[in-house]
């Protein structure tokens, strides 16, 4: 894997531990606005302010506990300024070259933008739907 290419192509390049500690982040936009220096030693689930979203904690850690590929693991976190990002994860796990588990390595993508997008639409279809109804009712 050309590792330049895949820091370019993402938001975060990152490596984990066996125990799934954040070992290395990397990012082309230095520095890393979510994911700062404390991220380093800790457990994705460990850092202050994280919030899953697309499944719970405990799933994702059975996914990793399996340790099986994931992709697009969604997760909120609330930065030290409360303000709120939503991250998109995506990960493989590592071996050596005698087939020992050494860890976890991934991309993760901010996709806040997309996540007000989507709450903006929510907001515009009930309107719609209100304006639906109150049309009927006339």
């Amino acid at each position: 894997m050309n590792e330049t290419l895949v820091v370019l192509g993402s938001d975060w390049y990152w490596e984990q531990d066996a125990l799934h500690r954040f070992t290395l982040i990397r990012s082309p936009v230095q520095p890393p606005r979510q994911h700062s220096p404390m991220a380093i030693g800790k457990a994705r689930w460990e850092l202050e302010g994280a919030q899953a979203l697309t499944m719970t904690w405990e799933e994702h850690r059975a996914l990793l506990s399996a340790r099986r590929s994931f992709r697009d693991f969604q997760y909120m976190h609330c930065a030290v300024n409360d303000e709120r990002r939503y991250l998109s994860a995506s990960g493989e796990p590592m071996f050596d070259a005698d087939g020992r588990f050494r860890g976890y390595r991934g991309t993760t993508r901010d996709v806040t933008d997309e996540w007000a997008q989507r709450a903006l639409l929510e907001q515009a279809d009930t309107l719609l739907g209100v304006g639906a109804v109150l049309g009927r009712v006339g």
